[in-house]
């Protein structure tokens, strides 16, 4: 008798142990969120420009049309196309943050900067040339073998610091 006891009181713990890893689980599933970048608006205070990019790694080079905007509190989106309109890259950033896809790319990533695997660290080293920085007419940036080249047309002045 003590025995069967025994084997319905395992079963009995074994069942609320099953059950509360399945809930825990659960739990975690709606607890978290994904991650919400900045929506940037027309109305958003920072800074925009479009103009030209042309992108190099070793023997491979690319030029095409490129635009991004940032916030004043350190949001960054870059857009860099092909001439026919491709999205070679699209990058949202922000200052712990980034997600980043395109045809460069090839499988999209999204994660801390942090642990970013080391073939995007180039275009995630971007964003400190422009967030909080009054941009040139031309900025060029290498990192490790890759070699960024921006062009600016020269624009009227708006506001503080040609923003």
């Amino acid at each position: 008798m003590a025995y069967l006891y025994l084997v319905r009181s395992m079963r009995t713990a074994l069942r609320l142990l099953i059950f509360q890893s399945c809930l825990s689980l659960f739990d975690a599933t709606i607890v978290a969120e994904p991650h919400h970048f900045f929506r940037f608006t027309a109305n958003t205070p920072g800074n925009g420009r479009t103009g030209t990019l042309t992108y190099s790694q070793g023997d491979v080079a690319v030029t095409g049309p490129v635009s991004f905007w940032t916030s004043y509190h350190g949001d960054f989106w870059l857009l860099f196309t092909d001439k026919s309109g491709k999205r070679l890259i699209e990058l949202q950033q922000d200052r712990s943050y980034a997600r980043i896809q395109g045809q460069l790319v090839g499988t999209p990533w999204e994660g801390e900067i942090r642990s970013a695997p080391a073939n995007l660290r180039g275009w995630l080293s971007l964003s400190p040339s422009f967030v909080d920085q009054v941009v040139p007419l031309s900025v060029r940036k290498t990192v490790g073998n890759e070699k960024f080249q921006f062009y600016f047309a020269r624009r009227a002045r708006i506001g503080h610091l040609g923003f």
